[in-house]
């Protein structure tokens, strides 16, 4: 017997995703989709609503398989609309991060792409919420939202290189904050923090590893809050960080959880796979196997 044929898959791209990459690739995704028999319609878009809309139409449709080619912030875009639905999220690495195709063991290469669309290949993975808004690797504040803050919409976060570049730069006026943090109710933290990060994925700003444990099938997240700390132990700790060897440093402490609550009477802007997405307080949750995606075949 053949391999099982989808009758449609619905493609969108970002325009701006990777400097134009992810419009690239998704032009040669939808040739090499054409070129195994299955059906392919290629939406580029220009801006997030209208990728919303076309992915409302695809699920509505009943689309057997949603591809979208970008980074983490595009995939964080139609996170909502695809998630606890019938249909599958492909993803087409595109961005400048890609942290959570490498996290769900997503195939990078497009004609990998093409073959797992093709096999149908499907796991099941959790995401987590900031204030009712889905995401898909880490939510946090601190010096990470600074640094998000920083670099939106600019190119510098999506590597660890540049993210570390941005941190240092970062670090020179970041002062910390006085951040109270509660896992599942309890109260783990309360005091003057540089960062604290709640983890679905290991990684996020291209590869640096905040979380070495986090597993997005566990159903929990893992949060790393970061005590405040000299800018000269700030800078080597960064290093450290980018790589996951902290996770024994005196100045660092990782909880698990369903829930976190984190608030501070200051002013902390927060992020989310990257994207500012609000403000201090913030509840943290994990929604656990809610959204099937398209993984490497075996």
């Amino acid at each position: 017997m053949g391999p099982f044929l989808l009758r449609q898959i619905t493609l969108i791209s970002n325009a701006s995703a990777g400097g134009g990459r992810a419009g690239r690739r998704a032009r040669d995704l939808a040739n090499r989709l054409v070129s195994r028999e299955l059906s392919v319609d290629h939406h580029p878009t220009n801006s997030a609503d209208e990728a919303r809309q076309v992915v409302l139409d695809a699920v509505a449709s009943s689309c057997e398989c949603l591809c979208v080619a970008g980074g983490d912030g595009t995939i964080r875009n139609v996170l909502d609309l695809v998630a606890s639905t019938d249909t599958p999220l492909a993803v087409l690495p595109s961005g400048r991060g890609n942290d959570f195709v490498r996290a769900i063991g997503g195939p990078s290469s497009v004609d990998r792409v093409a073959q797992a669309i093709q096999c149908m290949a499907i796991r099941r993975v959790d995401l987590g919420a900031v204030n009712g808004s889905l995401f898909a690797t880490v939510a946090g504040c601190g010096l990470d939202a600074e640094v998000g803050r920083l670099t939106e919409g600019g190119s510098a976060f999506g590597s660890t290189a540049g993210y570390l570049v941005q941190a240092i730069r970062s670090i020179s006026s970041f002062l910390g904050y006085v951040i109270r943090v509660e896992v599942d109710g309890r109260v783990v933290w309360d005091g003057d923090t540089t960062l604290v990060a709640c983890a679905n994925t290991s990684t996020y700003g291209g590869g640096f590893m905040i979380a070495p444990g986090a597993d997005p099938t566990d159903g929990l997240l893992d949060v790393c809050v970061i005590k405040r700390v000299s800018r000269i132990k700030a800078l080597s700790l960064l290093p450290q960080l980018a790589v996951g060897e902290h996770t024994g440093h005196p100045d660092v402490t990782f909880y698990q959880g369903e829930s976190v609550r984190i608030t501070s009477e200051e002013l902390l802007h927060a992020v989310a796979d990257g994207d500012v997405v609000g403000q201090i307080p913030l509840q943290i949750t994990t929604r656990a196997s809610v959204l099937d995606v398209i993984t490497e075949c075996s």
